[in-house]
């Protein structure tokens, strides 16, 4: 009996919930009733800026995938300041409780827009976007507003959000002011060095040879995943002098770690790549078989630092972008060296 009770009295609230929406969608696609509305209730230093007779519905309706159910948006377009503005109206359904993550909301579908925008209009700015929240239950809204009520440090976290991104422009910090810095500044001096037009000379720099000697001592597996980095990115780079230096540089203790990699390398990369190529090379006459081989190795060698880096547990999407392999590539290589392991 209950059980009937609860589910007529939830059919009957959604009826009168539709009935609502419908009355106000339908009336606010009459224009005259949307432009007298927003000429009401738009704050008059941005109605000023409004051409108001320039009010267009944009769509009837919008994706609803990032606002549950209950919710319905209209969203109109006009001109402002010879730009294409976008008035977006959210309308919040009868309800006695209250939505504190509103807010919340209201962000993630204002991105939305902006991706819709970005879509159709790649090479131009975001349009503004104005936000308004229709309320029409019984009692007094007091639920958050402001996105920014939501943080814990709602001045600090809104200067992160609307303010310029940190930049660390890498090209314009010079190697000596990195030497200053121990961890992040052995990580960024490779990024930056990636880029030099005669690798080894910085790598055979004394100060440089120093800062791999002092990390080796700390952190070897730091140091082993730089020269990994240095061997994928440095394709033009004599790999047996890199492996010098840095037999040369790290610790005594560390230069088995050293040497075992350049085995590998040796081994199960290239040469396995280049023998590849020198026999198909043979057999069709031809100098692509070599070349096919050279590829080959190079593919042998990405495999080979993808696996010392799953090992490492470093983020798969990071390894991805500094081998090239693809995630289903990745993905069989860890499922291989489980069952190698097992």
């Amino acid at each position: 009996m209950i059980k009937k009770k609860n589910k007529t009295t939830d059919e009957k609230t959604k009826k009168g919930v539709k009935a609502h929406d419908l009355f106000f969608r339908s009336s606010m696609v009459d224009l005259n009733v949307a432009k007298d509305f927003f000429l009401e209730y738009i704050p008059p230093n941005f109605l000023k800026r409004l051409d108001i007779e320039s009010l267009r519905q944009e769509k009837d309706s919008l994706p609803n995938e990032t606002l549950h159910d209950g919710y319905m948006d209209i969203l109109y377009s006009a001109q402002l300041s010879e730009t294409k503005a976008y008035f977006w109206m959210i309308l919040l359904e009868q309800q006695t409780q209250q939505d504190a993550m509103m807010p919340y909301r209201i962000q993630k579908y204002m991105l939305g827009i902006c991706e819709e925008h970005r879509k159709k209009y790649p090479d131009s700015k975001f349009p503004v976007i104005f936000p308004m929240i229709i309320y029409t239950g019984k009692s007094k809204y007091t639920a958050p507003l402001s996105f920014w009520e939501l943080f814990e440090e709602p001045s600090l976290s809104k200067s992160f959000f609307t303010g310029p991104v940190t930049l660390i422009e890498l090209p314009g910090i010079s190697y000596e002011k990195l030497r200053k810095r121990k961890y992040s500044g052995f990580l960024l001096y490779f990024m930056k060095l990636i880029h030099e037009k005669d690798i080894l000379t910085v790598l055979k720099d004394e100060k440089f040879q120093k800062m791999i000697f002092n990390m080796s001592k700390e952190n070897i597996p730091f140091v082993e995943r730089a020269l990994w980095y240095i061997l994928l990115k440095g394709e033009s780079l004599s790999k047996d002098e890199v492996f010098q230096v840095f037999k040369d540089t790290v610790t005594p203790k560390e230069r088995e770690r050293i040497m075992k990699i350049a085995e590998e390398i040796r081994q199960e990369g290239m040469q396995v790549g280049l023998l590849k190529g020198k026999e198909e090379g043979k057999q069709e006459g031809k100098q692509e078989g070599l070349q096919e081989g050279l590829q080959k190795g190079r593919h042998e060698e990405k495999i080979i630092i993808a696996k010392n880096l799953l090992s490492q547990a470093v983020d798969t999407k990071l390894i991805m972008q500094v081998t090239g392999l693809s995630e289903g590539e990745l993905i069989s290589l860890r499922e291989s060296m489980k069952e190698k392991k097992a």
